[in-house]
């Protein structure tokens, strides 16, 4: 069994947040945490962050990338809840990191060798 993909990794990248005139002061808490300048992370580059420092910070045992770096798993999710979603996503609702997954088009794989991520 193949697993399929759409791999986007070569995509052209959405026009920045910041060309926008319209600032809003709404946030519904699930894009956390604001970096350089005030400007909130985007829930995508809050996730790969995350996934690179967990190697870094040796929490790779916890959440990590499938060795083609085209999708992750979450190995352990208890530890996941209590020390990762805090810390990136401000919330510690798994539901809530699944909505936003979905929102951004991800998608569980649920058969082939990648099952799981």
């Amino acid at each position: 069994n193949q697993a399929y993909y759409d791999d986007i990794s070569k995509a052209p990248q959405p026009a920045s947040d910041d060309d926008d005139d319209n600032d809003s002061d709404a946030d519904d808490g699930e894009e956390g945490k604001k970096v350089k300048g005030g400007i909130s992370e985007p829930f995508p580059q809050k996730l790969y962050r995350m996934l690179e420092e967990a190697v870094r910070d040796e929490n790779d045992h916890v959440v990590s990338f499938f060795p083609h770096g085209r999708a992750f798993s979450i190995h352990k999710p208890r530890n996941f809840i209590a020390d990762l979603m805090p810390k990136y996503f401000s919330t510690t609702r798994m539901s809530s990191f699944q909505r936003q997954l979905n929102l951004y088009g991800f998608r569980r794989i649920t058969e082939g060798r990648d099952k799981g991520g």
